[in-house]
């Protein structure tokens, strides 16, 4: 028994060019459909509790870590202040240990995946102090060998 089968090489130029753009049409349209059920990065904008609005002040986000949780500082009509974002949105602010004498401004820059912060905080005479907060809240202070005022 013989067939007939019919080959795309035998259709004559044209036919070929017009079915492999039809192609290529429906391969890019089937394409676009599906990446644009792929979920898009969102960029999310808050403002900490209790950060001014004038100038010189409001929220900066300085580091991120694996979790999603923000770390950074956000300043006042009165001073600069820490805070912590959870991925829910919440905040944790806080500012160096009562012990601190004096201290002017304070930034957050980084957080792990724990939760423990590094950061830096200046005094009244312009020397800085660096400080771990644990997850658990606790402050290690320290300065680097030779800090100065200069």
């Amino acid at each position: 028994m013989m067939t007939n089968h019919i080959a795309f090489y035998q259709f004559c130029p044209a036919l070929r060019r017009k079915g492999a753009l039809a192609l290529c049409l429906a391969l890019c349209v089937l394409g676009l459909g599906l990446s644009g059920s792929a979920k898009e990065p969102a960029i999310t904008t808050f403002d900490a509790p209790g950060a001014g609005t004038g100038a010189g002040q409001g929220t900066v986000a300085f580091g991120i870590n694996a979790e999603r949780v923000i770390v950074g500082y956000y300043c006042d009509a009165s001073n600069c202040h820490d805070f912590l974002r959870a991925k829910d949105g919440s905040f944790t602010t806080f500012d160096p240990p009562a012990g601190t004498v004096g201290y002017v401004f304070t930034f957050a820059y980084g957080v792990n995946t724990e939760g423990a912060v590094a950061g830096d905080y200046y005094d009244a005479s312009s020397v800085y102090h660096g400080f771990l907060r644990a997850p658990d809240g606790t402050f290690t202070t320290f300065e680097a060998p030779g800090a100065a005022t200069t």
